[in-house]
């Protein structure tokens, strides 16, 4: 396992260095910088890290350039810039690998303290005269699937992927995870989509859900017989 960890961190690392350039901001865009604790407005011309995480609040807008890329962010959303870029199949299918391995339960007590590099510190209060609201789970569900917005599917997979093990509550967001559903089947991830659908079986209450799942998994037998 620490193996695995390691030449994923490695893979990870090499291909995120690159930087993120804010070419336009509107409303108000917030940002933990180096895994600090404190969230800070970000201003055009600002250069931003892999490791820094946006939160744009609602009513705003961002664009980020990264290489020839051009990524829009609108407001409501939470995004890793990690995951701001372009990821191959097989990056994709490591990460979601150690996800699978970080959701093993350890077996130690559960630790209900939030981790700040994640969520931030005084997140519900105010901060710079301006206090940041809203649900950290799906604002950061809507940014992984403006990922895919962007073209960037496969890191819109891991992002959605890690968001649902950091914020347990976003698994029974259902039209959201119809959406990821949809894009793992575009990407042939026939396997993780087949897990999905057998999660959300249970979780599909409306006749219009049950009739969506309904489809997806012809959808998926149909690929499966190509």
């Amino acid at each position: 396992m620490k193996i695995i960890l390691i030449i994923f961190c490695l893979l990870f690392s090499s291909v995120t260095a690159q930087e993120h350039k804010v070419v336009k901001v509107e409303g108000t865009v917030k940002a933990l910088l180096d895994y600090s604790e404190d969230w800070i407005t970000i201003v055009k011309g600002q250069s931003l890290r892999p490791s820094d995480i946006i939160l744009a609040l609602k009513g705003s807008e961002l664009t980020l350039k990264h290489g020839d890329d051009i990524i829009y962010l609108a407001g409501g959303a939470v995004l890793s810039l990690k995951f701001a870029r372009r990821m191959t199949l097989n990056e994709l299918l490591l990460a979601l690998a150690m996800e699978d391995i970080k959701n093993i339960p350890s077996g130690r007590k559960k630790d209900n303290s939030k981790n700040t590099a994640v969520y931030g510190k005084n997140l519900s209060e105010p901060s710079d005269k301006i206090k940041i609201t809203g649900d950290l789970g799906r604002m950061s569900f809507n940014g992984a699937l403006q990922l895919a917005e962007n073209g960037y599917k496969t890191s819109a997979v891991a992002a959605a992927s890690e968001t649902l093990r950091i914020y347990p509550e976003t698994r029974v967001m259902i039209s959201e995870r119809l959406a990821l559903l949809r894009i793992k089947i575009s990407l042939d991830l026939l396997e993780e989509a087949q897990k999905d659908i057998n999660e959300l079986g249970s979780i599909a209450k409306t006749d219009k859900d049950k009739n969506e799942l309904k489809i997806l998994q012809e959808r998926i037998n149909s690929r499966i017989l190509e």
